[in-house]
């Protein structure tokens, strides 16, 4: 299954020298189903993640059949540079959704460099 994925930064100054840079805090990962997304943050952004749900929960409550075709978009529109980032959307190949967020996920805990793309492209 095709899976189109971008990983989410916050806005961080480093307190010896102010300097601002962009810490990549989580992932999403949208497969080709109706509903398939999986939406996964560093556990200290916990707060972060409950934002992302009001946008996600919104298209539920209204109705709708699926999530729309440009859902990564419409995120990475509302992250305000002030507060972050979004990286480019990549495309992979893999089984579903869940393995590709857990695979960033895993790579962001562990501290490991991201590479662009991040993931094998499809």
């Amino acid at each position: 299954m095709r899976v189109r994925y971008f990983i989410e930064y916050a806005l961080e100054q480093d307190s010896s020298d102010g300097h601002h840079y962009y810490r990549p805090i989580g992932v999403w990962a949208r497969g080709e189903g109706p509903w398939e997304l999986c939406i996964l943050y560093l556990p200290e952004e916990e707060m972060r993640w409950f934002d992302t749900q009001l946008y996600v929960c919104a298209f539920m409550e209204r109705g709708d059949a699926h999530f729309p075709d440009d859902l990564l978009e419409g995120w990475i529109t509302r992250v305000s540079a002030y507060t972050g980032d979004c990286s480019t959307i990549y495309q992979t190949e893999a089984a579903n959704s869940d393995s590709v967020a857990h695979r960033i996920l895993a790579m962001l805990t562990s501290g490991a460099a991201l590479h662009d793309p991040p993931l094998p492209t499809a």
